[in-house]
């Protein structure tokens, strides 16, 4: 890929994934959609603390129903943080999280996965040909996500976070 192109952030929040890509990466543009106005202020309030809001787009848009593909633009890599957590288990989760992070920013659906077969199913009609895809995943929940993923990705990787728990998974778009 390079580094140069479009970047599509899916559930952006505070904007943190988005700005620092656009900061290493100069020659990109960034699309970062998310549901919440709120967050979507705080991000691009943030990105121009950060000076990058140039390259930035920030769009609200509900991508579990929303299609981003009416305009016809393609990306070089799509990445998210998507919401992960089982719905049954946000109660169970620290104090810290269930109470100060806004419920969609966690929720994952039924088994956690919503998000990430929502992102392979909208895939194709994003994504380049060779185009990538980057996702932070749950405890536990690496092994799943490579297998939503197996029929239309290649070269599946897995990365560990310092904790040695694998935390990212991603692949590249391979078109049939």
């Amino acid at each position: 890929w390079g580094g140069a192109g479009r970047i599509l952030e899916v559930g952006t929040g505070s904007g943190a994934i988005a700005i620092s890509l656009a900061k290493l990466l100069p020659q990109t543009f960034v699309t970062a959609v998310d549901l919440s106005s709120e967050a979507l202020s705080v991000a691009a309030a943030n990105a121009r603390i950060h000076g990058v809001d140039s390259r930035i787009a920030f769009l609200k848009c509900d991508f579990l129903r929303d299609s981003l593909s009416d305009d016809g633009k393609r990306y070089h890599l799509l990445v998210s943080n998507p919401p992960y957590i089982p719905s049954s288990q946000i109660e169970g989760l620290q104090r810290e999280v269930k109470d100060y992070e806004p419920r969609m920013a966690l929720d994952g659906g039924e088994d956690g996965l919503l998000f990430y077969r929502a992102i392979k199913e909208k895939a194709p009609a994003l994504l380049h040909k060779g185009g990538m895809v980057l996702m932070e995943v749950g405890y536990n929940q690496a092994e799943k996500v490579r297998e939503i993923l197996a029929d239309t990705f290649h070269d599946i990787e897995t990365i560990k976070d310092l904790a040695g728990i694998e935390r990212v998974v991603g692949g590249r778009f391979e078109q049939r």
